[in-house]
């Protein structure tokens, strides 16, 4: 489950460092 949430966070993240939306 840890893993899920980690990276569903990383998912998110990537491209909100590209188009800033999350």
């Amino acid at each position: 489950m840890t893993k899920f949430v980690y990276l569903a966070a990383v998912i998110c993240i990537l491209p909100a460092f590209i188009s800033a939306e999350c």
